[in-house]
């Protein structure tokens, strides 16, 4: 087994259009070779026969409008108990990263400075489950690695008012996390029972679906006190100003679960990470 790489080429140009203003495009190429994972040396892929059945969809009921077909891989029964997993390198593995990012920066004059820059990027691997035990872990495994962002757009700036008074904020928008919806598949919706008993597999591609787009907004206000040769600076923070609430991550399998008070709810799509509430910080610092 060979140790895992990253090779990474950056290529950008960076002019000032204006006095003051400096402009820069930047490209950048990643990929991370020889990743492992485990393939069954015992079972060849061949050993499996593709099965077409009705995905029921989320809500796990046929004739509901949000069915959709899938192919699953049915393992041959004389092969059952033969499996012999080796952890090796497989370009199966491999993630790729290609990205541009422009930036436009205004250095500090005239009381005020910006900063700005879009970034447009597909972070993609072949094999998002990094297994090839069987046909199954393959199935619409292929498409956005979790970290995939296509969209960030960052804008922060700065003004210094009279009296030594500094006002400042940052603008984050970026699009939502990548995930696939996951589907346990029981015997009971298969087309011909599977011999290796039920799968787990990816009903729809990596990246297929997203958790909503992230906006946020944070401002800073300070105020500097001098004191011959002291200062003494007086600041407020407030992060996430509106308090946006939104989820960065969210269960992909379908399901039930019933409460203690006997109540059945849906777990599909509900949130297991939300962006933290607004937040205000008052911070006193003095330097000598």
């Amino acid at each position: 087994m060979k140790q895992p790489h990253t090779d990474e080429l950056i290529v950008g140009i960076e002019r000032e259009v204006l006095a003051g203003l400096r402009v820069s495009l930047v490209g950048t190429w990643r990929w991370e070779g020889n990743l492992y994972g485990p393939v069954n040396t015992g079972v060849p892929f061949s050993a499996y026969s593709p099965v077409d059945i009705v995905d029921p969809g989320p809500d796990g009921v046929e004739g509901t409008g949000d069915d959709r077909p899938l192919t699953v891989f049915n393992q041959d029964r004389a092969t059952i108990g033969q499996d012999a997993l080796l952890y090796t390198n497989r370009p199966e593995f491999d993630r790729r990263y290609r990205g541009v990012e422009i930036t436009a920066e205004r250095r500090f004059s005239g009381r005020w400075q910006l900063l700005t820059g879009y970034t447009y990027g597909k972070s993609t691997q072949e094999n998002v489950n990094a297994s090839l035990s069987n046909p199954n872990l393959t199935v619409n495994a292929k498409g956005a690695t979790y970290f995939d962002r296509p969209h960030t757009f960052k804008l922060t700036g700065s003004y210094l008012l009279p009296l030594d008074v500094q006002v400042s904020g940052n603008v984050l928008v970026q699009s939502g996390t990548a995930w696939s919806y996951n589907n346990f598949v029981p015997f009971r919706i298969v087309t011909t029972t599977l011999n290796q008993g039920s799968v787990n597999v990816f009903a729809n591609a990596p990246g297929d679906e997203r958790t909503p787009t992230l906006k946020t907004l944070d401002l800073r206000g300070a105020k500097i006190f001098r004191f011959g040769s002291r200062t003494l600076e007086g600041a407020v923070d407030v992060y996430n100003v509106f308090n946006a609430n939104t989820a960065f991550d969210v269960n992909p399998f379908t399901g039930q679960t019933t409460t203690t008070s006997g109540r059945t709810i849906a777990t599909f799509g509900v949130p297991t990470g939300i962006l933290g509430p607004r937040i205000v910080r008052f911070g006193v610092k003095l330097s000598f």
